[in-house]
């Protein structure tokens, strides 16, 4: 395969994400509840991003969810956080008919031109958001396709999943890890943008604080999207830096920091107005010259 149909068509092996399943009667009134998403008035074959807070509006997880069936729920979220949010759900789950566990199933990612095309050859007609077979399910997401398939096979070989991951930073996403358990409130990484926030829904864990942001104002951070042509290596909460007058300044930190082909991804949390046409830093690392891209959403 030459290296221009390679990249028309990319598996690649999701080793940063897994999958929770809430399976029984009242699994979805027990969810709605919890995040910040409207399960129930989540249409069929459709997902969401959505999060799971503390009673203090910050995020223990952030995450796609979708349903199965009316009765099987699956939230994919990073790999880091999954033992952290079975504590928190199996916490209040106690009282509802709804089984909680981490899915052993591997998920995949399809990206690339004729990642669709791919995918029709293999299952058949795939629907706009979320086609559900037997025992798969397929998700439509801003870099290409989820695969959750316990059989799933390919002939070509996977690409490594800093490939996906650098999509993802590009697609201005509220990926984090467990190092920021209760650290952000959605607004701060753009969850709100991504129509990952319902304020229609009613009552849920942190809604208060949630509402209060978008009402009443006060959040002051946001989600910003950085690159640098460098293969230097930056850690996750490494102190971003502005360049003012040519002196660094602190306005945030890292969220997620993906080395891909010689150029340096990162998603940070910064002081919401922070101008994209600065010169940023890092400030462990000061040979380090990071420019903001322009996010792919708007923001409220």
């Amino acid at each position: 395969m030459t290296t221009a149909a390679a990249n028309a068509l990319q598996i690649v092996k999701l080793e940063h994400l897994k999958l929770i399943e809430l399976v029984g009667p009242q699994a979805r009134t027990f969810l709605q509840g919890q995040v910040t998403y409207d399960v129930i008035k989540l249409a069929a074959e459709q997902w969401s991003w959505g999060a799971h807070c503390d009673p203090k509006g910050k995020m223990m997880a952030a995450f796609r969810g979708f349903a199965f069936n009316n009765q099987h729920l699956g939230l994919i979220l990073p790999s880091t956080l999954v033992e952290q949010e079975l504590l928190q759900l199996k916490k209040y789950s106690a009282f509802h008919q709804c089984d909680i566990s981490a899915s052993e199933v591997a998920l995949y990612g399809v990206m690339g031109a004729d990642a669709e095309k791919w995918l029709i050859q293999k299952y058949g007609p795939l629907t706009e958001r979320v086609t559900l077979l037997t025992d798969t399910a397929i998700l439509q997401v801003e870099t290409g396709y989820i695969v959750i398939d316990a059989n799933f096979s390919s002939d070509i070989e996977t690409v490594p999943v800093n490939a996906w991951q650098a999509a993802e930073v590009l697609a201005g996403l509220p990926y984090f890890e467990a190092v920021h358990f209760s650290k952000y409130i959605p607004q701060m990484l753009n969850l709100q943008a991504v129509e990952g926030i319902s304020f229609n829904k009613g009552c849920y864990i942190g809604q208060e604080t949630v509402a209060r942001m978008k009402y009443r104002g006060g959040n002051k951070r946001a989600l910003y999207i950085l690159i640098a042509e460098t293969e230097a290596q930056v850690n996750i909460d490494d102190t971003v830096s502005i360049i003012d007058e040519g002196k660094p300044r602190r306005c945030g930190s890292v969220l997620q920091a993906i080395n891909h082909q010689g150029k340096l991804y990162i998603t940070a949390v910064l002081n919401n107005d922070s101008p994209l046409q600065a010169e940023f830093g890092i400030m462990e690392q000061s040979d380090i010259l990071l420019t903001a891209q322009a996010l792919p959403y708007p923001i409220d």
